[in-house]
């Protein structure tokens, strides 16, 4: 049995994207607070966004557990492969 996104969860989501998405907006204008870390910061807020949008509003946590795992990889990977061009740059 799947298990479906109750409003609730929907809105609490949401709002903790309005709440990531200023606060990126914040770190990143005021880049005093992480230094040269401020673009790997920013670059991990977007990743635990983009996880909350695929796993809540694309339902992938209620997946098979192989399109979850592809979707985990693909996520991590990418941002590790960004984050690591961006440190050797």
């Amino acid at each position: 049995m799947m298990d479906h996104v109750t409003s609730r969860q929907a809105i609490w989501v949401w709002l903790f994207l309005v709440v990531a998405s200023l606060f990126t907006a914040w770190v990143a204008d005021d880049g005093v607070i992480f230094g040269v870390w401020t673009a790997i910061a920013v670059l991990l807020i977007a990743l635990v966004k983009a996880r909350a949008v695929i796993l809540y509003y694309m339902e992938i946590r209620c997946a098979p557990w192989q399109l979850r795992l592809a979707f985990e990889v693909w996520a991590w990977g990418v941002t590790a492969l960004i984050g690591v061009f961006w440190l050797l740059q």
